[in-house]
């Protein structure tokens, strides 16, 4: 059989086992541009489902206009060595998180996408870290955190593939008796790897690393994915720094979390075997694309992550979220900028920037550059 007959076949549901009806679905819509979509659903399938029925224009057309997966990641996996690679990812993973191949199964039935493709998809970084002599296709984020007396905030700059923009959406999930997030989601991906917070009033957002890849590990997405659920900041650490016996973590990322119950904010930075957490207290922290705390001499030098922390190192400490949003929408570099603009020599763009007051209570999303253009294109309470 071919590769994607066997990988599909790994996902079929067992006989006498049919997915109920499809979940109860509420859509609020309030930003043209960044789509907002309520899914209540018994299983992960279900919630899946829902998403990539109601997202399949921009799923399908996020995929057909993203050539580094038909062109580079496609033709490595049905290679002799890629497919050895790609399967014993699929195979531990599915193991490990086998819940979220059946969310993953749900968006590709819903979008009427192959399963394959939307496996390599949430898999991606770590078969691409695996190939030789292939341009990192990385991209990346910053974030800055502020803990004083008068200011509790995250904010955050996703920054990504410029095409993202276009296609991405929010979705608040409540699947069976799971707490309920809510995500801001690339198309096709599972939540997680971007900024979101759920139902226990916990925040995360996240920073790609590149401690270089390791193959047959645990996948970056599967993690993230998880870590939506966190209870506590000590639940998240846990959740996003597993082990299965002598299998790691196949990738590496930079983990930031806020909570407004245990008022703390923390960076966890995460590698293969090591992690290190630091807590923000009494201050501000700002995070990019390299490794701060952990000392890894193998990591991925990103120069833009050098830009953007040399440039920010330069602004007065903030103290306000007023200034974290002069600072994320700063251009002054025009190498490497904070707020990127996908333009030679960087291929990332920020195509979101959020901000979170853990007092407040709100949550942010910004479609233009916050410096600039102070007006949010979406906003939720976070206490509800």
């Amino acid at each position: 059989k071919d590769l994607a007959t066997r990988i599909s076949l790994k996902m079929a549901t067992p006989s006498g086992l049919l997915f109920a009806a499809l979940a109860c679905v509420l859509v609020s819509t309030t930003c043209a541009d960044l789509p907002y979509f309520v899914v209540q659903a018994d299983n992960h399938y279900d919630a899946g489902f829902s998403v990539g029925r109601y997202f399949s224009d921009r799923i399908n057309g996020y995929l057909a206009a993203y050539p580094y997966l038909k062109n580079t990641l496609m033709p490595f996996i049905n290679t002799t060595a890629g497919q050895q690679v790609f399967e014993q990812l699929v195979s531990i993973n599915m193991k490990a998180y086998p819940q979220y191949f059946e969310e993953m199964r749900g968006i590709a039935d819903g979008a009427k996408v192959d399963h394959l493709t939307i496996i390599l998809l949430n898999l991606q970084t770590e078969v691409g870290g695996l190939m030789a002599n292939v341009t990192r296709h990385d991209t990346a984020c910053s974030d800055l955190m502020l803990y004083t007396n008068q200011a509790f905030v995250m904010a955050h700059n996703e920054d990504a593939d410029p095409l993202v923009k276009s296609f991405s959406y929010i979705v608040t999930f409540t699947i069976g008796n799971e707490v309920s997030f809510t995500s801001y989601n690339y198309p096709g991906y599972l939540p997680g790897n971007s900024f979101g917070f759920n139902a226990h009033r916990m925040i995360f957002t996240t920073n790609a690393l590149f401690p270089g890849a390791v193959p047959g590990g645990l996948g970056r997405m599967f993690i993230n994915r998880d870590t939506l659920l966190a209870s506590s900041v000590d639940d998240a650490i846990r959740r996003a720094t597993p082990r299965i016996g002598p299998i790691m973590r196949s990738s590496g990322w930079s983990l930031n979390v806020g909570s407004m119950d245990e008022k703390r904010i923390i960076n966890v930075e995460v590698a293969h075997v090591q992690y290190a957490v630091y807590e923000v207290a009494g201050g501000n922290y700002s995070h990019f694309n390299m490794y701060k705390e952990l000392n890894l001499p193998s990591q991925w030098i990103d120069a833009s992550s050098v830009h953007r922390q040399a440039r920010v190192d330069q602004f007065p400490v903030p103290t306000s979220y007023t200034d974290m949003l002069n600072i994320l929408g700063d251009s002054q570099d025009a190498t490497y900028p904070i707020f990127r603009d996908g333009q030679p020599p960087d291929a990332a763009a920020t195509v979101a920037t959020a901000r979170y007051d853990l007092i407040a209570g709100d949550f942010f999303v910004y479609l233009q550059n916050p410096k600039t253009n102070s007006t949010p294109a979406f906003h939720l309470s976070m206490k509800a």
